[in-house]
């Protein structure tokens, strides 16, 4: 008979156990890349696969970095509400591009010929009572059935 002994681990056993062991990844190196350009790790900088050997690559950094802690970084978010003058000088601005829009005249477009409320343009279409007939005329349902079975030109 087996003796039935409990086990007790050490704390560098435990340690060893509990925690996570880098798995080397079967991923080729080109994948991984392409992977690290398009869809980085969390706190990863975004590195194009052509420069991932440069070693100077992380020592460029884009964007306004002399801005970060300087505590305007809440004014971007949420901007303070404009003053009744910053308000007024805004609709000065705006009107000036209001100002160059015009409406089509379409009195002038048409020769003075034509009268414009008795003459109407393309082809006469079948007058019906209503545009829902136009659109699903009454038929019976022996008449559709029959359209159905008829042979159709291609």
């Amino acid at each position: 008979m087996a003796s039935s002994v409990k086990q007790v681990l050490t704390h560098d056993q435990l340690w060893e156990v509990l925690t996570d062991k880098a798995v080397a990844s079967a991923t080729p190196e080109v994948v991984q890349r392409y992977r690290n350009y398009t869809s980085p790790d969390v706190s990863r900088s975004r590195v194009h696969p052509g420069r991932a050997y440069d070693p100077n690559h992380r020592d460029e950094t884009h964007g306004d970095q002399m801005n970060l802690g300087d505590g305007k970084n809440g004014e971007i978010i949420n901007p303070k509400p404009k003053t009744n003058f910053e308000n007024r000088l805004f609709n000065l601005n705006e009107l000036v591009y209001e100002r160059n829009r015009h409406r089509m005249q379409q009195d002038t477009l048409l020769p003075p010929a034509i009268d414009r409320y008795k003459t109407t343009f393309g082809l006469v279409s079948k007058a019906s009572d209503r545009a829902g007939d136009v659109v699903n005329p009454k038929k019976s349902q022996a008449q559709i059935e029959y359209e159905f079975e008829q042979p159709r030109s291609m």
